[in-house]
C-alpha cells in the first residue's frame, strides 16, 4: 500500500509541475499582451511623427522609410508648442508646491494628533473626492470673473490644489499613519517640538508618499483641458490648449505629421517623470492601502 501510494504521489507530480508551467506561460503571453496594448498609442506617435498625411493613412502601423524630421520643427514654428509646454511646467509645478505644502501639513496634523473634530474634518477631506470639478465650475467661474482674477497663473493653480487636495491628503494620512510612534517620542524626549518631528521626521520617511502625491498632481495638472480653457483662455495657452488649436487648423501633407510630431512633445514629460518614480508611486500606494 505504502509502495503504491509513493507511486501514484510520484505520478502526479509531473503533471503538477506541467499545470504550472503552463499558467505561468499564459500568465506571461497576457502580459505582454497587455504590455503591447499599452506601448501601441505610443509607437503609433513616435512613427507618425515623422510621416506625411498620405503616408500616415496608407501606412499607418510601418515605419517609414523616409522620415520627415520637419514635422518638429512644425510643430515648434506653427504649433508653438514650446510656449505652452513653459505654462502646464509652471501651472503643474506651482500646484504640485502648494498642494504638497497644505496637504503634507494637514495630513500631519490628521495622522498624528489627537483632537475634537479630528475625524469629522478628515472626512470633510475625503468627501472632496466625490465631488466633480464639473459639479461647481459654472458659480466658480462666475466668482473668478467677479473678482477679476481670470486669466491668472495663480487663480489655475488655486483652483488646481482645491481639486487636488482631498487626494494628496487621503494618500499621505494613510502613509503617515503607518509611520511609528516611537520615533516621534523619541524626538520628544531629547527636546524636538511638532515642527522637528515633521520636518526632520515625519517628511523623510513620507518620501514615498509624497512622490506619489507629486505624480498624480503633475499628471492630472499637465493633461487637464477643461479647467485652463475657462480660467485661462487664450491668455496662457497649455499644452492641451495648443494641441486643440493646432489641430483644428492642420493643412498640408505635414498636417497630420506635424500634429503627432506636437504630441510627442507633450507626452514624453509625463511618461520620463512617472518611470523614474515608479518604485516610489508603488511604495506609497501600498504603504497607505495596506497600513493606512
Amino acid at each position: 500500500m505504502i509502495m503504491n501510494a509513493r507511486a501514484v504521489s510520484n505520478s502526479s507530480s509531473p503533471s503538477r509541475s506541467v499545470s504550472v508551467s503552463a499558467k505561468r506561460i499564459l500568465l506571461w503571453l497576457f502580459l505582454i499582451a497587455l504590455t503591447a496594448v499599452y506601448l501601441f498609442p505610443l509607437y503609433f506617435d513616435l512613427i507618425s511623427s515623422v510621416k506625411s498625411t498620405t503616408e500616415i493613412f496608407v501606412n499607418p502601423f510601418s515605419p517609414t522609410r523616409h522620415p520627415l524630421f520637419s514635422n518638429f520643427k512644425i510643430a515648434l514654428d506653427t504649433g508653438r508648442i514650446q510656449i505652452a509646454f513653459f505654462n502646464s511646467l509652471v501651472l503643474s509645478v506651482g500646484s504640485i508646491a502648494i498642494v504638497i505644502s497644505v496637504a503634507s501639513l494637514a495630513s500631519y496634523v490628521l495622522a498624528k494628533m489627537r483632537f475634537r473634530l479630528q475625524n469629522a474634518i478628515y472626512v470633510i477631506f475625503i468627501a472632496g473626492l466625490m465631488v466633480p470639478v464639473q459639479a461647481v465650475l459654472i458659480p466658480l467661474a462666475i466668482q473668478v470673473s467677479l473678482t477679476r482674477m481670470s486669466g491668472s497663473y495663480v487663480t489655475t493653480m488655486l483652483i488646481f490644489t482645491a481639486q487636488f487636495l482631498p487626494l494628496a491628503v487621503f494618500i499621505l494620512v494613510g502613509f503617515m499613519r503607518s509611520i511609528p510612534t516611537e520615533m516621534e517620542e523619541a524626538v520628544y524626549v531629547d527636546g524636538g517640538g511638532h515642527f522637528c518631528i515633521f520636518w526632520n521626521v515625519i517628511l523623510p520617511l513620507s518620501k514615498a508618499g509624497l512622490s506619489t502625491v507629486i505624480i498624480f498632481v503633475f499628471l492630472m495638472s499637465w493633461n487637464d483641458l477643461l479647467i485652463p480653457l475657462v480660467f485661462m483662455g487664450a491668455t496662457h495657452p497649455t499644452v492641451s490648449l495648443r494641441l486643440l488649436s493646432f489641430f483644428g487648423g492642420m493643412t498640408g501633407q505635414s498636417g497630420y505629421g506635424a500634429f503627432m510630431a506636437a504630441v510627442l512633445f507633450v507626452i514624453v514629460p509625463p511618461i520620463a517623470l512617472y518611470i523614474a518614480a515608479s518604485d516610489l508611486v508603488q511604495q506609497g500606494l501600498t504603504a497607505g492601502a495596506v497600513k493606512g
